[in-house]
């Protein structure tokens, strides 16, 4: 297993704080019909046909929804068994497939695009450190990023090539994860590590550190610090705290507070994803609020 190592000075982005503007316009709100009673759902992602795929913690199931709110399909299952999860942690779309990380079972588990069950990737094999896979992305190419909640590192799986690195740790200096919540990858390879402080830790797909993107002094402690979507070059970072979201803007430097227009005030957002030029919120009782990207927004 080979570990990818660096020499150079680190580099910080300089940053300012933008106003609210109105970047998205509120389309529709899907809620999920005929879910169990008490479900929460913790993760969402969207695949290239509009498919809808919820996380639940609670029954530890897995949901593919459509546009309308019909629950076309369900799976998984508390358990250890195949198919089954212990605290799914996160939810990715690779081709055509789902890939959901199983937590307390150190694995990952893959479906087709039905939630048909198709294979699982052990983790626990790795006789360096146990993995507890806290958050997942995908590449065109079908390499793995996972953040490794246990030890604050990444591992990139490419088995095809039958490759593994890890990156991320202390011998990274600046850029050793610190507190890690979610990573996400962009359409230019860009993987971004999201922290609790906000911070955002910037690799490319080989574990090469690339930047530090500093979350704004004066709202650390504002809020809790939720998930990460990529938008497609700049940056989503979703809070605790209405309007919930903020964007950096990668042509400007600059952050921004979306301004989200039909969002109530007291949906608890828990989770988001951007797919096919659609922002999508996703509250712990399942509901979605749905907005299109506003085609006079700044683009990097």
């Amino acid at each position: 297993m080979k570990r990818v190592r660096f020499t150079g000075l680190v580099l910080v982005m300089l940053i300012g704080f933008g106003t609210i503007r109105a970047q998205y316009r509120f389309e529709k709100t899907i809620k999920p019909q005929q879910m169990r009673e008490g479900a929460q759902f913790t993760s969402i992602a969207v695949n290239e046909f509009d498919d809808i795929y919820l996380l639940e913690s609670k029954f530890s199931e897995i949901y593919r929804v459509d546009q309308n709110g019909t629950i076309l399909n369900r799976n998984g299952g508390f358990g250890w068994g195949q198919g089954q999860f212990d605290r799914p942690a996160d939810l990715g779309v690779s081709g055509l497939n789902i890939i959901v990380a199983d937590c307390n079972n150190h694995r990952l588990q893959r479906y087709d695009r039905k939630l048909n069950y198709i294979a699982t990737q052990d983790l626990s094999s790795d006789s360096r450190r146990l993995i507890y896979p806290l958050s997942i992305a995908s590449s065109r190419i079908n390499e793995i990023f996972i953040l490794s909640g246990e030890t604050a590192e990444v591992l990139r799986l490419y088995v095809e090539k039958n490759e593994q690195t890890w990156f991320g740790g202390i011998e990274y200096g600046a850029y050793a994860l610190y507190r890690p919540v979610s990573l996400r990858l962009n359409e230019k390879g860009v993987l971004t590590v999201l922290q609790q402080d906000g911070n955002l830790i910037q690799f490319d797909r080989f574990g090469n550190p690339l930047g530090i993107i500093p979350f704004p002094d004066s709202l650390k402690a504002a809020f809790n610090i939720l998930g990460l979507a990529a938008v497609p070059e700049n940056w989503l970072v979703l809070t605790d705290n209405y309007p919930n979201v903020y964007e950096y803007s990668a042509k400007s430097r600059e952050w921004r507070r979306l301004l989200l227009p039909g969002l109530p005030p007291a949906d608890r957002v828990v989770a988001l994803t951007f797919q096919n030029d659609r922002l999508y919120l996703l509250n712990a009782d399942g509901g979605i609020a749905v907005f299109a990207d506003n085609k006079f927004r700044l683009k990097p």
